[in-house]
């Protein structure tokens, strides 16, 4: 026989104690940040249906919660850390893929620093993180409209005794600039 359609029964996933160091290998595929410190805990709800004759697919997650722990990441080369954080947590999020929408929930992120740098150049030291991309091939007459832009929305989102350090070298007499403690809450 042949089964028309197939639903997956909700379920939940909670992984714990994730050590993100160990993680570094696919980081560095995707990204130029050396990971040197860090661990996460993540659980969701999910629910997944398909439907086989249609080949479409409805994936729905909720509930999301991560709790991220002590990350300190540096740019290679460099000595001091690029970006701390002692800790993050999301609370409340969630996606729909066949609606096209996320929901960020509410993100709360204590004891941030981060050290942003203008090298001689011009460029920013941030700027070397992005691995640059394959380009896709140029889009021909005809083919399949582009797919709808995702709707992402944030409930909440605070900062807690945030930092920022700001390094200027491509002036002739080199800038220093600290900006802290950074309090913000937006809604």
């Amino acid at each position: 026989g042949r089964f028309a359609s197939q639903v997956v029964q909700p379920s939940r996933v909670d992984i714990g104690a994730v050590k993100l160091k160990r993680y570094q290998p696919y980081v560095k595929q995707a990204a130029d940040l050396e990971i040197e410190d860090g661990q996460v805990d993540l659980g969701l709800a999910f629910k997944w249906a398909s439907d086989l004759a249609m080949a479409k697919h409805d994936l729905k997650v909720s509930d999301i919660a991560l709790v991220l722990k002590s990350l300190r990441a540096r740019l290679p080369g460099e000595k001091e850390p690029f970006v701390r954080i002692a800790s993050a947590e999301v609370k409340g999020a969630g996606a729909d893929l066949a609606t096209q929408t996320a929901n960020l929930g509410q993100i709360a992120v204590r004891e941030a620093t981060a050290t942003l740098r203008r090298e001689k150049d011009g460029r920013l030291n941030v700027e070397r993180i992005a691995r640059a991309g394959k380009t896709g091939s140029p889009e021909k007459p005809g083919s399949a409209p582009a797919a709808q832009p995702w709707r992402i929305d944030l409930g909440e989102l605070s900062l807690d005794r945030g930092a920022v350090a700001f390094e200027d070298l491509a002036l002739g007499e080199p800038l220093r600039i600290s900006v802290a403690p950074i309090q913000l809450k937006a809604e």
